[in-house]
């Protein structure tokens, strides 16, 4: 689909919205929340979209491309990059956060459980991270 993404209701097929990038096309599943889709690509970003119209909300251009599904989590979306770093981005601007430099690729994707985010890297290392 060459950087097009679709919303599709399931009932009828009927497609909802399109939103095109001049990009990449996504490399793993897109995190949707309540009013927002979040989703990344190999072509180094990550875009937001609203959730009802597709109308792009924010990006972030990352150093290296992005092969890890992003998880939004309260009022934040985490992804993980092939530079090793970890994203917290405020979901209504797309402003970092948060970051965090692991010690290798993060092409895993980010897991909530317990109040907690756990993501694996590419050296075999397993990071948690908590509230504090």
């Amino acid at each position: 689909m060459n950087g097009e993404y679709l919303a599709i209701r399931a009932k009828d097929m009927k497609v909802l919205w399109r939103f095109k990038n001049d990009g990449d096309n996504a490399s793993s599943s897109a995190a949707v929340g309540a009013n927002a889709v979040v989703f990344s690509t190999k072509n180094n970003a990550v875009f937001c979209v609203e959730r009802g119209t597709g109308k792009h909300r924010w990006s972030l251009t990352t150093r290296k491309g992005v092969e890890s599904s992003p998880v939004i989590v309260g009022g934040r979306a985490y992804v993980g990059t092939g530079d090793g770093i970890l994203y917290g981005l405020d979901l209504a601007t797309g402003r970092k956060a948060w970051q965090f430099r692991a010690g290798a690729e993060l092409t895993a994707s980010p897991a909530i459980a317990d109040n907690r985010l756990v993501i694996g890297a590419q050296d075999g290392a397993v990071y948690c991270f908590g509230k504090r």
